[in-house]
């Protein structure tokens, strides 16, 4: 994995750490032990994302834990479709993802057609946000997309959006 993300980020493409699964009551050290994992994994993410089913939402205490990691790392928290959404709180950028583009493996055609729905939404509410795994399809679609409706959007990487600014 920390190999893939070096290429990643190597090729110029961000890259974010997924949160994984926390023990039934997990407290702070729980936490704490989980993040070093997760950015020994993805050293170069700009940000943890909330996996579908979130592991800090709605765990208060947990979540200021991660946001003051995140915080002192110049990380951002991204949560899900129907997430909190993207305020910020302290110091940590929130985002909010608009949709997970390749959740079932799609082809790079698929992935162009939901890129294009994004664009509108971008269109609409002035930015969107939105992720896909690094599987060569959503890859090709992605760069597909970017080189033909590419330019009528402001393309940025997460980390302009939510001013993270972090470049591992």
């Amino acid at each position: 994995m920390t190999e893939a993300a070096e290429s990643y980020r190597a090729a110029g493409l961000e890259v974010a750490m997924l949160a994984g699964p926390l023990p039934a009551g997990a407290v702070a050290q729980d936490l704490e032990v989980a993040l070093a994992a997760w950015q020994r994994a993805v050293p170069q993410a700009v940000a943890l994302v909330e996996p579908e089913t979130p592991v800090l939402q709605g765990k208060a205490p947990l979540l200021a834990q991660a946001e003051k990691a995140l915080a002192a790392e110049g990380m951002a928290y991204v949560t899900q479709p129907g997430g909190i959404g993207a305020r910020a709180t302290g110091d940590v950028p929130r985002a909010g993802i608009f949709r997970v583009l390749d959740t079932r493996r799609d082809k790079a055609a698929v992935i162009t057609r939901t890129l294009d729905r994004a664009g509108f939404e971008a269109a609409r509410d002035g930015a969107t946000v939105v992720m896909l795994s690094a599987w060569p399809e959503s890859v090709a679609g992605l760069t597909a997309w970017a080189a033909e409706e590419g330019a009528k959007y402001n393309l940025a990487p997460l980390s302009a959006l939510i001013g993270a600014g972090k470049a591992k």
